[in-house]
């Protein structure tokens, strides 16, 4: 009984024993199904979790690549604004710069007038004081004026009588020159050969010819004396500071003064020349080079004859202006005579700043004169104004002679005689 009762429970055993194992089994089978379920959901989110963040990291990523370039537009908009503003910087550093060597050309310039000022102020000065002296003399001078002056109208017409009878006299010596020279002629021809007669006397004619450009200095103040034969305008420009006053002081007076003052608005002066016996006249119009006095030498263009340019051969500035100053004087007056002058040929050894040969092609290339002078040693003063008078006295006798041809040509056809028509062809 007891072992059928072991048997059944053992097989009862047996029965939920493998009862059991099948639940655990199908139980392990569900959990197994359940967890791969779970994780394959759980895959899925955590897949869609990730893509998700894929998307906004690669959003980002994208920003963040957009926002790069911005900045690298910006960082460039920004160089290149700092160059901009470097190059600033640099131009208004140069603008200091040259403001700063304009203000002391200022303080210098003003300090120049200041000086000037009080030097006019002490001429003024001066010049009341001679004023006053003046209005003296002068109530005194009337007086004496008065009682010359019947003495001065009596000699002139003494004067005049001489004059003419000078006139008279020199007309017959001029015949008997004229008579004196065709019988030193005969002459030659007579103690000479037949066969060179003519260049014999061409070599007496030169001789006399040479004899007669070397006349004594009594005959040169004889002409000096009487009156000029031919009067020409000669204006002075150039630069402030190239010795124009100084230039003309040499060649009236023949001296020089160091500390000459500068020229206001216009100075004047007389000097006659005697050249080949004729006697000629320059009225020389001394003209201020200040810029502020700038537009007065431009009046004395007008009808000028002649000009003398000048410029400081120490100074390349006062030689770059020339060329605005010949197209001032071209502008008033197209026919007048230039003449470029280069002054203080003194300093040329240590401070020459203006070559000769570029100074030469300016004055060709205007078709003006040229020549090298020192208004200090005198050097070529009076050769400048010599030539000038030359250059002018040709141009006048070439335009007389053009107009003299004209006339003669004019005339010839008014008297030429009239062709007589025929009235038969025989």
């Amino acid at each position: 009984m007891h072992d059928s009762c072991d048997n059944v429970v053992r097989s009862k055993n047996g029965i939920h024993a493998d009862d059991m194992r099948r639940l655990y089994e199908e139980m392990e089978v569900l959990l197994t199904q359940e967890r791969e379920t779970i994780r394959k959901k759980y895959r899925q989110e955590m897949e869609e979790e990730l893509e998700r963040l894929m998307d906004e990291k690669d959003q980002e990523v994208h920003d963040l690549i957009v926002r790069k370039r911005e900045l690298e537009l910006s960082l460039q908009e920004l160089d290149k604004k700092e160059k901009e503003k470097h190059t600033q910087n640099h131009q208004l550093e140069q603008m200091v710069m040259e403001l700063s060597r304009h203000e002391a050309n200022i303080v210098a310039e003003n300090e120049g007038l200041v000086k000037e000022n009080s030097q006019l102020r002490f001429r003024l000065d001066q010049s009341l004081a001679g004023l006053n002296e003046t209005q003296q003399l002068c109530l005194q001078l009337q007086e004496e004026t008065e009682r010359e002056r019947a003495f001065i109208e009596r000699e002139y017409a003494e004067a005049v009588v001489e004059q003419d009878r000078k006139s008279r006299d020199r007309h017959n010596l001029e015949l008997q020159l004229e008579k004196l020279r065709e019988k030193y002629e005969q002459l030659v021809e007579d103690n000479y050969s037949v066969k060179e007669p003519k260049r014999v006397g061409v070599m007496q004619m030169s001789r006399v010819s040479s004899y007669s450009d070397c006349e004594c200095d009594q005959q040169m103040q004889f002409l000096q004396l009487r009156t000029p034969d031919r009067c020409f305008k000669v204006v002075m420009c150039g630069d402030s500071g190239v010795g124009k006053s100084s230039f003309v002081q040499r060649f009236c007076h023949n001296t020089f003064t160091v500390n000459t003052q500068v020229t206001i608005e216009i100075g004047f002066h007389m000097k006659s020349l005697v050249l080949d016996n004729t006697v000629v006249s320059l009225q020389i119009w001394d003209t201020a080079g200040q810029e502020r006095f700038r537009s007065i030498p431009h009046a004395y263009f007008r009808k000028a004859d002649g000009v003398l340019l000048l410029y400081d051969i120490s100074c390349e500035k006062s030689f770059l202006n020339v060329q605005s100053w010949i197209a001032s004087i071209r502008e008033h007056d197209d026919n007048a005579v230039i003449m470029l002058t280069g002054n203080k040929e003194d300093l040329a050894s240590p401070y020459r700043e203006v070559p000769r040969e570029a100074a030469l092609k300016v004055a060709r290339e205007n078709n003006a004169l040229f020549i090298e002078t020192s208004a200090k040693n005198g050097t070529n003063v009076f050769e400048a104004f010599g030539r000038l008078a030359r250059e002018l006295q040709k141009k006048e006798d070439d335009t007389s002679s053009r107009v003299y041809e004209m006339d003669v040509e004019e005339q010839n056809i008014a008297f030429a005689p009239k062709k007589k028509r025929r009235c038969c062809n025989f």
